[in-house]
């Protein structure tokens, strides 16, 4: 009886669960913080072509312009790649998404995950902003890492969604 109660509380974490590894692909601002990846595998009762079909709705529905964002998609492959920043009052959060498409599962990668605290008023790219910002913080870094479980969640229940228009 214990084994299957403690089977039935883990459910959602086996099938719902991410990883956070250090990325060695890029600089971290930080001297004493890696940049940080975030991924998790669902598994889904769509098939490839749909889950595909509903990565790119997000991103038309996320982004002001999709083509901006998007580095690559392949439908044969199933796969889509695109970068995107995500804002908040605390932090910044700048990341590379690549989505994974199979049948009945799917795989989110979020990487090169960095934050920097926003500067009301002033528009700096994203490498002044990391030279403005090198102390760290935190509190900033506890926003990013919330923000990007928030958007990989987001990712996963958008693209996870039965389409309503299904013949």
């Amino acid at each position: 009886m214990k084994k299957l109660a403690l089977f039935l509380i883990l459910i959602p974490f086996i099938s719902f669960s991410q990883t956070f590894k250090s990325d060695d692909s890029i600089e971290s601002a930080y001297t004493d913080q890696p940049a940080h990846t975030l991924d998790t595998v669902v598994v889904s009762s769509l098939t490839k072509q749909q889950l595909y079909i509903n990565t790119l709705n997000y991103l038309t529905t996320s982004f002001k312009d999709s083509r901006s964002v998007i580095e690559m998609k392949d439908a044969d492959l199933g796969e889509v790649s695109f970068n995107g920043v995500m804002g908040s009052d605390i932090t910044n959060l700048y990341f590379k998404c690549k989505v994974y498409n199979k049948d009945n599962k799917f795989k989110i990668v979020l990487s090169a995950l960095e934050y920097d605290k926003p500067i009301p008023g002033l528009s700096l790219s994203k490498s002044q902003l990391r030279v403005a910002n090198k102390n760290f913080d935190p509190e900033q870094n506890k926003a990013a890492r919330q923000l990007a479980i928030s958007l990989i969640k987001d990712i996963a229940y958008r693209i996870n969604k039965k389409p309503e228009n299904d013949f």
